[in-house]
């Protein structure tokens, strides 16, 4: 299932070249979340919530000081980033996305 796998992309009536798949999982395959499931089963423990559904992954943090936070989240992505690189693994910069919720004016620096 995970060796010497081939694929080609068609579009319309054109085909790509066939390439040979060096690492990664079938799209669509059954068995591809619980493979990468295993495959990611050591991810460090972050001092942020992380949490994954098949291979995507959110961390989150909260504090009453943003800059705690920040700097909560930028020792997490660190250590993953770490961690992704090691693994071979990288990230979908199409996919990410950063999101900062404050409660207060003060918070956001209005006044």
């Amino acid at each position: 299932m995970l060796a010497n796998r081939i694929f080609q992309v068609t579009l319309g009536d054109d085909f790509s070249r066939a390439r040979k798949l060096t690492n990664g999982l079938p799209q669509g395959s059954v068995l591809a979340p619980l493979l990468f499931n295993f495959y990611i089963s050591d991810l460090p423990t972050t001092q942020s919530q992380l949490f994954g559904y098949a291979d995507n992954l959110a961390i989150a943090s909260q504090h009453k000081d943003i800059h705690a936070t920040e700097l909560a989240l930028t020792r997490d992505l660190s250590l993953l980033a770490d961690y992704f690189r090691n693994w071979r693994l990288t990230s979908n910069v199409h996919k990410t996305e950063c999101c900062c919720i404050q409660t207060t004016k003060q918070q956001a620096g209005q006044h």
